[in-house]
């Protein structure tokens, strides 16, 4: 189970340029913020006799088994940025969009890029403020031996994005309507394991084979601020494509060890 935390550490990134999985994106978050825990529906014949653990294990095996997927998160309230991208068995991308500007970042196999304002240089990877304004916008590469790698590469880790949005606590099962398909809702609520916060997550899965997660709604609480994120699953199975960003230094040759 996740508490949303890791989306929000690297301040802003993601490619903007999924027009149909934002749109979805508003659908699911009006569906379940509308139906919760009671608006329980007729229960759709894939789903016969199985409780929410069944349906959430189901879920989250079938996603294992794609292991590619693009996706699209948007979180509001005490923070705001989008984050869009694609995670899979050869690594993934990820644009995180904020106030204060986009961090891109990409990962292929054993080395990571990044691009990022100054202000997302020092807070994601430590920089100095002179060094990080020198490299500001630049692609920088980081190999799997450098001090920054394991945190980007977790950014974009496949089994990271399912932990953050599955539901934990006590469960409960509903269905809605997901644009014109029927999905079941498995609802969890409690306190995240990670940290003492208080959450509420909203997995839509589709009711169609295989069944695969399509959207979520996650609410966390902590120190009298909450933070909502809504996500959107597409392309489950569709291998990511990867390019290596042309030009990019080394973190080596722009913080010398």
């Amino acid at each position: 189970m996740g508490d949303g935390g890791h989306r929000s550490t690297l301040g802003p990134v993601r490619r903007g340029r999924w027009l149909a999985v934002v749109t979805a994106m508003i659908t699911v978050a009006s569906a379940t913020a509308a139906c919760g825990s009671n608006g329980q529906g007729p229960t759709p014949s894939a789903f016969a006799g199985q409780s929410a653990s069944d349906i959430l294990h189901l879920a989250l095996r079938n996603a294992m088994r794609a292991d590619d997927v693009v996706f699209s998160i948007k979180t509001s309230g005490a923070t705001q940025q989008t984050v869009d991208g694609a995670t899979g068995a050869a690594g993934g991308y990820e644009v995180v969009s904020s106030p204060e500007g986009q961090v891109h970042i990409e990962v292929i196999g054993p080395t990571a890029y990044i691009a990022s304002p100054a202000e997302g240089l020092v807070a994601t990877m430590g920089m100095t403020q002179a060094v990080a304004e020198a490299n500001a916008g630049r692609w920088i590469s980081v190999k799997s031996s450098d001090q920054p790698f394991p945190q980007l590469s977790q950014a974009l880790s496949f089994k990271s994005l399912l932990d953050e949005f599955t539901p934990g606590g006590t469960l409960h099962l509903s269905f809605t309507k997901f644009g014109a398909r029927t999905v079941g809702l498995v609802i969890g609520s409690g306190t995240a394991a990670q940290a003492v916060k208080s959450f509420h997550v909203e997995l839509a899965v589709s009711a169609t084979t295989p069944e695969l997660p399509v959207g979520a709604v996650l609410q966390i609480s902590a120190n009298g601020n909450t933070v909502t994120q809504t996500a959107v699953f597409a392309q489950w199975g569709k291998p990511v494509t990867l390019e290596t960003p042309p030009g990019a230094v080394t973190w080596d040759s722009v913080v010398p060890q």
